[in-house]
C-alpha cells in the first residue's frame, strides 16, 4: 500500500511540474534516452597481447559471459559475423559465427588450467551442432582436453581449441 501511496505522490508532482515548466518534458526524455542508451551499449573488448590464460581468468572469473564476448571478438576479427546467444537457454551454444555462408556453433568454458573438458560437454555441442543444422563446431576453453574429448572431436569434426591455442589465436588476430 506504501509503495502504491508513494508512487502516486511521485506521479503527481512529475506532473505538475511538466505542466508549470513545459520546457522539462523534452529534457527528462532526452535523459531517459540517453540512459537507455548507455544501458544498451556494449562494452568494447579490449584484446592484448600480455592475454594469457592466467591473466583471462583474473578479468573474466567473476563474470564469464564477458569471456564469451571476448573469444566473439577474437572470431570477428578472425573475419566471421559473430553473435553471442543469450545467457540461459542457449542450446548448448554460446556463439553463432557464419562466413561464406556456412553456420558455426562455438561452446567457450572459462576452466582452470588444471581442470579439464570431457568428452560430455563435447556430446553436447555436436548436438547442438546438429541442433542448429551448422557445418562444424568449435570448443573454447583456458584449459585442455581429456583424451576421451580429443578422440571424440578428432571422429565428429569439432574444432577444439585448449589454453595454448587460444592464447595463438590472440596473437594471430593481434598481428593481422
Amino acid at each position: 500500500m506504501m509503495r502504491v501511496l508513494v508512487t502516486l505522490l511521485c506521479a503527481g508532482v512529475s506532473i505538475l511540474l511538466l505542466l508549470r515548466f513545459p520546457w522539462l518534458l523534452p529534457c527528462v526524455l532526452a535523459a531517459l534516452a540517453l540512459g537507455a542508451l548507455i544501458l544498451t551499449w556494449s562494452r568494447r573488448v579490449r584484446i592484448s597481447p600480455r592475454d594469457g590464460v592466467e591473466r583471462l581468468l583474473r578479468r573474466y572469473g567473476r563474470r564469464p559471459t564477458d569471456f564469451e564476448h571476448y573469444v566473439a571478438e577474437i572470431y570477428r576479427r578472425m573475419g566471421y559475423r559473430v553473435q553471442v546467444t543469450k545467457r540461459t537457454g542457449d542450446s548448448g551454444r554460446d556463439i553463432e559465427m557464419r562466413r561464406d555462408g556456412r553456420l558455426y556453433v562455438v561452446e567457450v568454458k572459462l576452466y582452470s588450467p588444471g581442470e579439464r573438458v570431457g568428452r560430455e560437454k563435447l556430446q553436447k555441442l555436436q548436438g547442438a551442432m546438429i541442433d542448429a543444422d551448422a557445418h562444424g563446431a568449435v570448443f573454447v576453453t583456458t584449459s585442455g582436453f581429456t583424451r576421451t574429448a580429443v578422440d571424440y572431436a578428432a571422429r565428429n569434426g569439432i574444432e577444439l581449441v585448449d589454453g595454448a591455442a587460444l592464447e595463438e589465436l590472440i596473437r594471430a588476430v593481434l598481428s593481422a
